[in-house]
């Protein structure tokens, strides 16, 4: 399980300004954070480099829009806590410990109780699309939205 004390490298810690609820992590490379979920900012150096990579090959006014990159295990597990809660409403017949269970949930997060998340190494991101303002595209769905379009069935 990964650590928050025993991280592989160290971390990257950008530099940050503020504007409402949205956080540029550097606003010359067009690349947004938003705290919807977390005010923490810290993000790999070489994932940064690739975010700065990938943004050459957007269209002219489409951004990259940050949701989350470190997560601390604690916040790991809450989310984990909550995917389990949330598919147990839609298969109730199922063992939360079953490994049908977690299965199911690992559609939507990792286990910190198993193998943990690369985010809590940092070297994951949850991202979006976003114009220049820092306006969500819509992509299908809300991030974190676990309702009928994603529920996995045993059928």
């Amino acid at each position: 399980m990964f650590s928050d004390k025993n991280l592989p490298e160290p971390l990257f810690i950008t530099e940050i300004e503020k504007e409402v609820q949205l956080v540029i992590i550097d606003e010359k490379d067009g690349i947004f954070f938003d705290e919807t979920f977390t005010k923490e900012k810290r993000i790999r150096k070489y994932v940064y480099q690739m975010l700065i990579e990938s943004k050459k090959f957007l269209p002219i006014g489409v951004y990259f829009k940050v949701y989350e990159a470190y997560r601390p295990l604690e916040a790991q597990k809450k989310l984990w806590d909550e995917v389990v809660k949330e598919q147990k409403k839609h298969h109730p017949d199922l063992a939360e410990t079953s490994e049908e269970c977690l299965a199911i949930c690992y559609t939507y997060c990792a286990n910190p109780y198993r193998q943990g998340s690369g985010h809590q190494s940092a070297g994951a991101i949850d991202i979006t699309l976003c114009d220049e303002k820092g306006n969500d595209f819509f992509m299908g769905s809300k991030i974190r939205e676990f309702n009928e379009k994603f529920i996995v069935t045993s059928d």
